[in-house]
């Protein structure tokens, strides 16, 4: 913590058992990490700055394949 801001790492993990983002249950279970950037003011969250492994989330979920399964394009710019 320094000043008003506090930064936090945090991972949380379970079985998807429950509709989420309109997916149906899975069954299986996620383990994604985040990091939270939170000021506050008065004694209040003034702001609160997110971000999380949504990506690896999904494809833990099997919404989206493995990286070693997915097309990677290449794009070329034109040569002057």
């Amino acid at each position: 913590m320094e000043g008003d801001t506090v930064a936090f790492r945090d991972t949380y993990s379970g079985p998807h058992d429950g509709k989420f983002l309109g997916l149906t249950p899975t069954g299986r279970r996620v383990e994604v990490e985040e990091i939270h950037i939170v000021r506050f003011v008065d004694g209040h969250i003034a702001e609160h700055y997110y971000t999380g492994e949504d990506l690896g989330m999904m494809r833990q979920l099997g919404v989206l394949p493995e990286m070693d399964t997915c097309a990677i394009a290449v794009i070329r710019r034109p040569s002057m």
